[in-house]
């Protein structure tokens, strides 16, 4: 089963494929928005396209896609919803494509996807948020960009296989961040 959301569509609203048996999707150029638990539930779901125009992902809106292996999020993309991507756990690979604009990213946003290995974070993002990555237990390594400011509560929790983070800003952001 795959979808066809036809262009002129601007919105993907609440629950609209909530637990459904989608194995794709493919959102047009002209959807700006897809809501809370828009796919949450999706099992099936293997294939995620996003539009170049695409701004907010809502809260869960992905949330147990348990067979969704990656996701690249457009430039456009200007926040990602608390629990958006958790627990996908056969997601492999997180890519935010460089943009300029702000990116806002939700807590727990990929918490429990058990089988991540490469993320590629927004360079405007100004936050790495509480539990954002807890027990993605294969993940060996993360840069976080320079522009973050603030790390919140737990976000490497179950980590287990964290082994190195590198950030791209300076000595001293990282000191400020560290101790609070």
């Amino acid at each position: 089963l795959s979808i066809y959301i036809p262009d002129g569509a601007e919105r993907i609203g609440n629950n609209a494929f909530k637990n459904s048996a989608l194995l794709s999707v493919t959102i047009p150029g002209s959807v700006s928005d897809i809501e809370a638990d828009a796919f949450h539930g999706c099992q099936n779901l293997t294939s995620v396209t996003v539009s170049e125009v695409t701004e907010t992902i809502g809260e869960r809106a992905f949330q147990g896609c348990t067979s969704l292996a990656y996701i690249d999020f457009p430039a456009s993309i200007t926040s990602v919803g608390s629990g958006a991507f958790m627990s996908c756990e056969k997601m492999t690979r997180v890519r935010f494509m460089p943009g300029s604009g702000k990116v806002t990213l939700g807590g727990g946003l990929f918490a429990q996807c058990y089988g991540l290995i490469s993320v590629t974070l927004p360079q405007t993002a100004e936050c790495i948020s509480d539990n954002m990555f807890q027990s993605c237990t294969v993940l060996p390594v993360l840069y976080i960009p320079a522009n973050v400011t603030s790390i919140g509560e737990n976000p490497f929790t179950e980590c287990k296989s964290l082994k190195y983070i590198y950030f791209g800003g300076t000595e001293d952001g990282w000191n400020s961040m560290a101790s609070v």
